[in-house]
This record gives structure tokens, C-alpha cells and sequence, in this order.
């Protein structure tokens, strides 16, 4: 008997999964078949739904099935990063290439290499040399954290593209393979390289594991903010920052941090702070607890030896 005919006959997931291959119920009793012998399809379908699998096996499996956002939450729920487990890696590279195969993108073994698509052929050279600046200045601000890694290249739209998938609004795909950045329409120059900073700082978080509930909201204000001053050639105004967190108050900026009030330019205050060269290499501890649930107030002190009070100040 053929293989698809007996899993008709079967007709039902299977109950348990073990080294040899998969276990069904059978009418005299389980079956077992061999995993390689069962359609991938079929197989990656299965083990992607069963959570008494390993975390990593059941994310390897939705790579297979092209099921990347379902993926990806797996992954976030379990610390698996890139690299942490070959048989997930070599999923995703898998994934990527079949993806680059269908849009017909040239592949790559540079796996943070940049790729232009635009609507009608090569796109302009100063939006990838805009683009690879703002990531230069984004790593130099955050040069204390580890940079998150993707498989295969960072796909860049520029004005007026269209890639199948993606609405005309959405200016990130958020995904540790084939991640999507959408250059807004109808800017200047000015304005282009601060939304690049921008939209590759949202990126950046995106992809550094947000505690369950998300980044807060004012980190990602005030760091998308820094790296917009820096995109410019020049950092936040140390003396305007100050100005600006004496003027809010303690009672303002506790607000703030505690995402009880949204305030983007006081946020960018608190943020200058964090990311200064004499401050910044306590970030990744800070970063660590939010990631553990500790709220911002009480990590701000813990990590970099700052109360409300400090931050006002400027001590």
C-alpha cells in the first residue's frame, strides 16, 4: 500500500512522535511510519503542532511548512536565537532560499548583506548608502549590546516598491530571516535618513527578544529619537536633554517610564543618558532586566545608579 493511501486510511494526526518516526492509531493497534517516509508537508504540519516536541523541532518544523511568523513567536517564547540550534538554522536557510528562488533575488552567504528592490529596476545608490550609514551610526550608539543576527540579506524597499505580501503601509516585516524595512514615500534627504534611523532602531528592538509584554514604550521612543540626532551627524544636545528633563519634573518623567504617559522628546532625554560613551556599557544590564520583568524605574536604578532624581538634576 502506498504511503498517502495508508495515512488516508489512518486518517488522523498522529499520537505520539519518537526516534524511529511517527505513531498512529491503527485499527488492531498504533503504527508506527517512518518520518521519511511521511510527504514533508504533511510531516512538518504535524510535528509543528504537537507541544510535547522540543521547542527547537517544532520551530525547524514551521520554517519547513513556511509558516516564518509562527516561527518567530516560538523562537521569542523560547530564547532560541540564530545559531543555537543547527537543525532551526538550517530550517530558516532553507526557508530563505526558496524565498529568494520564487522573488528571484540573487542569493547570498553574506547574511547581513543589504538588497534594494525598487518599482522599476536598480534603486537609487544614495538610499543603500543613506540605509548602510544609518546602520553604521546605530551600531556605533549601541556598541555595548549584541547585535542581533537574520538569515539571509535585509531586505530594503525603497519609494514606491511592491513585494508580494507586504501592504503599502507596513514599513517592517519583523523576522529573524528575510527581515523587510519600507523606506517611506516623498521625503528629502533630511528627513529620509532620520525615518531610516528610525525604522532600523524599531528593527533592532524587534529583534533583540522584548520581554512577553514588549519593549516599553518610551525606551523605544527615546532610542529611535538618539539614533535619529546621530543620523544627522550629531548626538542629542547634552544641555538640551537636561533642560528637557528639569522642565518635565520627577512626576512627569515617572509617568513616562512607566508608559503611563507618552512623551517621545522626553524620552529621547532619558535615553541620551543611557546611551552616553561614558554610561552606555551599562545597557545591556539594564536591557536584561526589562527582559526579566523588572520595571524601568527600578532598573534605571540598579543598572546605571540613577533615581528620579538624578535624571533631573543631570548628576
Amino acid at each position: 500500500m502506498e504511503i498517502c493511501a495508508l495515512l488516508a486510511l489512518l486518517g488522523s494526526d498522529p499520537v505520539a512522535v519518537n526516534d524511529h518516526g511517527l505513531v498512529f492509531a491503527g485499527v488492531e493497534g498504533p503504527v508506527l511510519i517512518a518520518s521519511e517516509l511521511i510527504p514533508a508537508d504533511t510531516r512538518n504540519r504535524w510535528l509543528a503542532n504537537r507541544p510535547d516536541l522540543p521547542p527547537a523541532q517544532r520551530i525547524a518544523a514551521l520554517w519547513s511548512a513556511d509558516a516564518p511568523s509562527q516561527a518567530w513567536e516560538l523562537m521569542q517564547r523560547h530564547r532560541i536565537g540564530i545559531g543555537e540550534d543547527i537543525a532551526v538554522y538550517q530550517a530558516m536557510l532553507r526557508w530563505v532560499a526558496r524565498q529568494q528562488t520564487e522573488m528571484k533575488w540573487p542569493s547570498t552567504a553574506r547574511p547581513q548583506l543589504v538588497m534594494v528592490i525598487t518599482a522599476d529596476g536598480p534603486a537609487p545608490a544614495n538610499i543603500l548608502r543613506r540605509f548602510e550609514s544609518g546602520l553604521r551610526d546605530l551600531r556605533a550608539l549601541l556598541d555595548s549590546m549584541p547585535w542581533p543576527r537574520w538569515a539571509g540579506p535585509l531586505v530594503i524597499l525603497a519609494p514606491g516598491a511592491e513585494l508580494s505580501g507586504v501592504s503599502p503601509d507596513q514599513q517592517l516585516v519583523i523576522r529573524p530571516a528575510l527581515p523587510i524595512i519600507r523606506i517611506p514615500d516623498a521625503l528629502d534627504s533630511h528627513d529620509q535618513r532620520q525615518a531610516i534611523a528610525r525604522i532600523a532602531c524599531n528593527l533592532y528592538w524587534a529583534l533583540s527578544f522584548p520581554p512577553d509584554q514588549g519593549w516599553p514604550r518610551w525606551l523605544l521612543d527615546g532610542m529611535a529619537g538618539v539614533a535619529e540626532a546621530r543620523s544627522m551627524g550629531q548626538g542629542p544636545s547634552p544641555r538640551r536633554m537636561l533642560e528637557l528633563r528639569r522642565q518635565a519634573g520627577i512626576g512627569t518623567l515617572q509617568q513616562v517610564l512607566l508608559d503611563q504617559q507618552r512623551d517621545p522628546e522626553l524620552a529621547t532625554a532619558v535615553c541620551a543618558v543611557l546611551t552616553h560613551s561614558l554610561r552606555r556599557r551599562h545597557l545591556p544590564s539594564f536591557v536584561d532586566m526589562l527582559r526579566n520583568n523588572v520595571d524601568s524605574i527600578s532598573a534605571l536604578q540598579i543598572a546605571y545608579g540613577l533615581d528620579l532624581s538624578a535624571l533631573v538634576d543631570g548628576r
